[in-house]
Order: structure tokens, then C-alpha cells, then sequence
């Protein structure tokens, strides 16, 4: 090829380039952006949906079906605020208008935010917002997730892709607590390895909000964040969110579900699988079980009718009671059964709000063969055997356990208290008690005898008696963090934040307080209470927590809770004043 033929090709194919954006740039002026929204959400109100699949974007359409989840009786799952049924959908569009409020228009993107309002008055019942943009000669709608995000941080991990605004907010040893969660959910629903193995190839798209405007811009209204079904999504301000995943979870555990289910397995089972922002599942349960104990009838309110909004105690305790139902059903039923019992009680809005209460209950009593008060009673008892992660006291105090010496220990500056912790099969002991100076007494009698047998004489004991200070044993802290630099993270702990007025955060991932009145592990990456025991709440029986005449204070947990070995962590222990 000669130099000229060579220099006419180039020529021509930038002439083709030039030609082809030409063409695009005018077809995407023919209409504009807001025209484009505005056709397809025509097309939404009408229930067109092959016009409205058409204007959407193609990759969140084949999103939406990625994890293999079908939602029985919706029109179309790609786009979040329309999951609805056609019936519903003609109920929407006789009730409400849409008016477009507020838009920013680029050259290649704009952003619109529509308001839909009631046709009775000037009542906005929901915000939506969408991004237009331009797709080579066509502009395309989707939800603002990626455009949004853009210049967020991501961190991966086996199921999930987490944004971020920023690192700070986003622990690593928060990301593996997720992915151990979602394991346990898996196994507790009996989910099929096909669909683990679809979402750890697929993943959940995680996006960490820093402030209610973030959620906002990504949703358009902060009562929408949570799970979102249309794409596997989770949009939050906490993380991990294991309330909002475990939505997703039973989602993909049914594959073919209803998108919506009776209050009992809406709001309950995804507090008892994943607990709330502040607390993990099984304190969550534990608080419900220790009501349930406490007032036995309680449980049989699970069915009254609760008024949830506008009351936040009433709302509380129907989803504690609605969770620990769910527990004994899961625990009773196991995994096959009871997700038969949630298909069958699901549905669209319309069919779950038909179903009333005796509906559930009749649903209920076929799946377990309980009717009646055997079926309360059934609840009841599975509340009282469930064994609480933290447990109070010892059958035994640890210095009379031949063999057991404390692997960690601490005395205030006056030599009045201390606190020591042992390690005794598979957990965790820690005791508060008054000092005393020397070995304990299994080892002091083991002493003697080896003395007697070697020397023939017996060692004298000088060792005094603790004696009982007055008032009670202060709150002790045991904080827990990594030894080596490496695993250091630029990471800021918002509990730790609220623990401590002037200490600074040094990627400390444990901190357990114990006081007489209560013990309360805290993870400082979740930013959760992993486990705790409290004098006020907890049931009577048992060992004594607090023993107050001697002042021992004792408290017991599994050693799993901590990744690796307590002793390979760097451990502080101190008095809590909140400084």
C-alpha cells in the first residue's frame, strides 16, 4: 500500500467517524431528555411495558434479572418505583399525576426529579428520580445509581460491591462480618448452592450513605432506602445492613416469589436474620426471648393488630415479636417447610392486605399441626430453650477450676478491684472482683503437695484474703485491637465516636464493657452489639451475674466471636468514665 492510498483511508474513515456522530448527535436532538422521560412514563402509567423496556437502559434491564430472582404478578422489575401489578399500577394512575419539579440537563446526561402527586389535593406521595443519557444515537432512562457514584470508592467482597463516598466510613473486618452473615442466612433458609453461586458471581450492589442527601440522590426519597428488588441492590447508611440483605436473600433463596409478604415475614423475619442498625440477629432475639419470658402472653400479640406508624415503641415490639415467631417457626419447621409457609402467605399489595390475621394464623397451624394455644405454647418454648451468646456467672469461679489461669488481668490504682480473663473451652471468661494478690488456690494446694513430696515439708502461705472494698466494682473496659501496622486501616469507628470523648480511635475492632448492672461486646467495624447480658432485662435463674456480698462480678461468651486467639490481639483494659 502506497503512502497516498494509506493517507486516503485515514481520511475516509474520519469522514465516517464524523458522519456517524453527526447522525447521532441529531437523532438524540430530534427529542429531547425530558421528552424521553416523559414517553416512557407514559408508557409506565399505561402499562406499555415493551415501549417502556425499549427506553430503558439495556444493562440495568439485563441486571434485574442477573440473580435469577422472577417476582410473581409485577408487569416489569427494572425500574424500582414501578414494581407493581397491573391492577395496582391502573390503581396509581387514577389516583395520582406526575409533575416533573426539578432537572439538570448536561450534554450527555440530565437528571430529573418527578413528584407524584394525589389528583385530590397538592399531597406528594413519592419522588422519583431518574438519569437520561446519551447511548450512542438514543438517550436511555435508568436510576441514578452509577451516575451518582461515579467518583465513590468500591471495595469487593465474596457477595457483595460496596460504594462509598468515602474510605473512612467502609472497615474491612465489617466487609468479612458481611460476607460470614450472609453464609449464615444461606444456611438457615437451606438456600441452594446454585443461587450462591449466582451471587457471588453477580453480587449485591452495596451503596454506603454518608448523609440522607446521599440516599436522596441515589432513590429520591430517604423512606426508600433499604433493599431495593429491581436490580439485587442495597442503598444504606450503615454497614453492614444485614436487615436490608437478608430481604434480598429470601428473595433469592424462593427465585420465583412474591415481591411482598405478611407483616410476620416482612418486618420479622428480616430482624431475625438480620437484626436492626445497631444490633446483630441473635441480640435482637435474645431481647425478644427475655420479653417473652418475662410476660408470656406477650407472645400471643404477634397476631393483634399493631398501629406501626406514628408510634415507635408499639412498631418496635411487634417486629420483636414477629421476629422471635419467625425463629421458633424456622427452628421448627426447618428450612424446606418453612419456605413453602413463606411462598404461600406472599403476594402482591393488594392479596397481602386482603390476608388478615386469622388468615396467617390458619396458614401457620397447617404447617406445623399446632392449633390453638399449642401453637403459642410452641413459641414460647423454643424461646426458652434458645441459649443466649452471653451468659451470666460461672457454676464454678474460674480460681477454683483446677488448671485454669487467667490469660488476662488488671487492677485499678488503688488495688481494690481487678478484672481477669480465662480462656475455658470453647469461651470466654471475664470476672470482676476484689484483688487478690498471689496464685489461686487450686495451685496453691498443688504447690504444697509437690513441696511435701520433694522437700517433706509444707510451704507457709502468707498470702492475705481479698477483702470486699466498699460500694460496687467500677465498669471495666476491654478494648481489642490488631498488633501488626499492616492490618491498619484509615478507618473511623461513629460508635467508638460515641463511646469516647478523647480517645483516639486506633482501629480497635472489640470493646466489652463490664459493670455490675450489665456486660456488652461491641464491635467497633460493624458498629453493632454483638452480645450482652442485662441484670434489668434478663430473666431470673441461673448463676449469679453479680454476686454482691463477695462483689464478683462474672460473664461468659464464645471465643468465635473474636477472628483469631484472643492473646493475638493487642488488649487495653481500663476504667469507663466516657473521657
Amino acid at each position: 500500500m502506497t503512502l497516498r492510498q494509506y493517507s486516503e483511508r485515514i481520511v475516509l474513515a474520519a469522514v465516517s467517524l464524523l458522519v456517524l456522530a453527526t447522525l447521532g448527535t441529531t437523532a438524540r436532538a430530534a427529542e429531547a431528555p425530558g421528552d424521553v422521560l416523559r414517553r416512557y412514563l407514559r408508557a409506565r402509567l399505561t402499562g406499555d411495558i415493551e415501549t417502556a423496556r425499549t427506553l430503558w437502559n439495556s444493562r440495568d434491564v439485563r441486571r434485574s434479572s442477573a440473580l435469577g430472582i422472577r417476582f410473581d404478578d409485577i408487569e416489569a422489575s427494572f425500574d424500582d418505583y414501578w414494581m407493581l401489578s397491573a391492577e395496582e399500577r391502573e390503581d396509581l394512575a387514577a389516583a395520582t399525576t406526575l409533575v416533573f419539579v426539578d432537572s439538570t440537563i448536561e450534554e450527555e446526561r440530565a437528571t430529573f426529579t418527578v413528584a407524584m402527586k394525589s389528583r385530590s389535593g397538592d399531597e406528594v406521595r413519592d419522588t422519583l428520580l431518574y438519569s437520561v443519557q446519551a447511548r450512542s444515537d438514543a438517550w436511555t432512562i435508568s436510576l441514578p445509581y452509577l451516575s451518582t457514584s461515579r467518583a465513590w470508592t468500591r471495595r469487593e467482597g465474596r457477595y457483595f460491591r460496596l460504594r462509598s463516598k468515602r474510605l473512612a466510613r467502609v472497615s474491612q473486618h465489617a466487609l468479612n462480618a458481611m460476607d460470614a452473615a450472609i453464609v449464615e442466612v444461606f444456611d438457615r433458609l437451606g438456600t441452594p448452592d446454585a443461587a450462591r453461586l449466582r451471587l457471588e458471581r453477580v453480587k449485591i450492589e452495596y451503596y454506603l450513605c454518608e448523609e440522607p442527601e446521599d440516599v436522596r440522590t441515589l432513590v429520591g426519597s430517604e423512606a426508600r432506602e433499604g433493599y431495593l428488588p429491581a436490580g439485587g441492590r442495597v442503598v444504606s447508611r450503615v454497614c453492614p445492613d444485614m436487615n436490608a440483605v437478608a430481604r434480598l436473600l429470601v428473595h433469592l433463596t424462593l427465585r420465583q416469589t412474591p415481591l411482598h409478604n405478611v407483616p410476620l415475614f416482612e418486618r420479622g423475619l428480616a430482624a431475625a436474620l438480620g437484626g436492626t442498625d445497631d444490633v446483630t440477629s441473635s441480640v435482637f432475639l435474645v431481647r425478644s426471648r427475655n420479653k417473652a419470658i418475662a410476660d408470656p402472653k406477650w407472645v400471643d400479640a404477634v397476631f393483634a393488630p399493631v398501629p406501626i406508624a406514628g408510634d415507635e415503641e408499639q412498631a418496635g415490639n411487634a417486629r420483636a415479636v414477629e421476629a422471635l415467631w419467625c425463629y421458633a417457626l424456622m427452628e421448627e419447621l426447618q428450612a424446606d417447610a418453612f419456605v413453602v409457609l413463606l411462598r404461600e402467605l406472599g403476594g402482591t399489595t393488594t392479596q397481602v392486605a386482603a390476608r388478615s390475621s386469622q388468615d396467617v394464623r390458619a396458614a401457620i397451624e397447617a404447617a406445623t399441626s399446632k392449633s390453638g394455644s399449642d401453637l403459642n405454647d410452641l413459641v414460647r418454648r423454643r424461646a426458652q430453650s434458645m441459649l443466649p451468646a452471653m451468659r451470666p456467672g460461672c457454676e464454678t469461679w474460674p480460681t477454683e477450676i483446677f488448671g485454669l489461669e487467667a490469660t488476662l488481668r488488671w487492677r485499678d490504682r488503688e488495688g481494690a478491684w481487678a478484672l481477669k480473663g480465662y480462656v475455658h473451652e470453647d469461651h470466654y471468661i471475664m470476672t470482676v472482683s476484689p484483688f487478690a494478690p498471689g496464685p489461686p488456690q487450686w495451685k496453691r494446694s498443688l504447690l504444697d503437695s509437690m513441696m511435701v513430696e520433694t522437700t517433706g515439708e509444707k510451704p507457709e502461705w502468707t498470702v492475705a484474703e481479698p477483702v470486699r472494698p466498699e460500694g460496687d466494682p467500677p465498669t471495666v473496659v476491654l478494648l481489642v485491637r490488631v498488633k501488626a501496622e499492616l492490618d491498619l486501616e484509615p478507618y473511623e469507628s461513629l460508635l467508638f465516636r460515641e463511646h469516647y470523648l478523647a480517645r483516639r480511635y486506633k482501629n480497635e475492632l472489640f470493646g466489652l464493657f463490664v459493670s455490675p448492672d450489665d456486660a456488652r461486646l461491641y464491635d467497633y467495624g460493624q458498629n453493632k452489639v454483638l452480645a450482652e447480658f442485662d441484670t434489668r432485662t434478663s430473666p431470673p435463674g441461673g448463676p449469679f451475674y453479680y454476686d454482691e456480698e463477695p462483689g464478683h462480678v462474672c460473664v461468659s461468651f464464645p471465643t468465635d466471636f473474636f477472628p483469631r486467639a484472643l492473646t493475638s490481639y493487642y488488649v487495653e483494659l481500663f476504667p469507663y468514665t466516657g473521657e
